[in-house]
């Protein structure tokens, strides 16, 4: 990948340089309007601002995009400002999508790694780990609870989040926190996690 996204990703990141990400800019959203018409589908300006997938998005520096899914649907997406400095909020989301939970799929009795970021599953499910869940913040959610009940995974290691910029700092002080979260949390009246690593 070229661009500020992409310097922004192998530098600052530390991201290896084989490793791709998708980015939005106006020429890929131009690229995929063409693509899908050379398939038989039409999607018009206002299909993809819904979508959120839009130019001035785009130009604000909001170019990394990561899908988010529901029983192996895309229900939206997640985008994340890679600017070095940017104004308003990190991440943004299409609409009526909101941040937290994130997983492709979760296996059925085996043991998850939870991650805060989304970008953090995103790497270790491209290394090969599977069962990865993006919290999206530093707390246990009761949603992520019931995903975790319905799948019998009772099994789980938390990576936090290192982050050294000043949102990354906040959260690691609430390391402790999301902790007791993993412990406490339960449905209907049960104990979600057994093991903690």
């Amino acid at each position: 990948p070229q661009g500020e996204a992409a310097r922004y990703l192998t530098q600052t990141r530390g991201l290896a340089v084989d490793e791709h990400f998708g980015e939005l800019t106006p020429q890929s959203i131009q690229r995929a309007v063409e693509g899908l018409k050379l398939r038989g589908k039409t999607y018009n300006a206002a299909d993809f601002a819904a979508l959120g997938l839009t130019a001035e998005r785009a130009d604000r520096g909001y170019n990394l995009v990561i899908p988010y899914y529901r029983n192996g649907s895309v229900v939206g997406f997640l985008f994340r400002n890679v600017k070095a400095t940017h104004n308003g909020p990190k991440y943004l989301f299409s609409q009526g999508l909101t941040r937290g939970g994130y997983c492709d799929r979760l296996t059925v009795g085996e043991p998850a790694v939870f991650v805060e970021g989304e970008i953090d599953a995103v790497r270790l499910t491209q290394s090969g780990v599977a069962n990865v869940v993006a919290m999206g913040n530093a707390k246990m959610t009761e949603a992520t609870a019931k995903l975790l009940k319905s799948r019998n995974v009772s099994q789980i290691t938390y990576v936090p989040d290192l982050e050294f910029d000043a949102e990354g700092k906040q959260r690691t002080n609430l390391i402790q926190q999301a902790i007791d979260g993993f412990l406490a949390a339960t449905v209907d009246g049960e104990r979600v996690v057994n093991n903690l690593y």
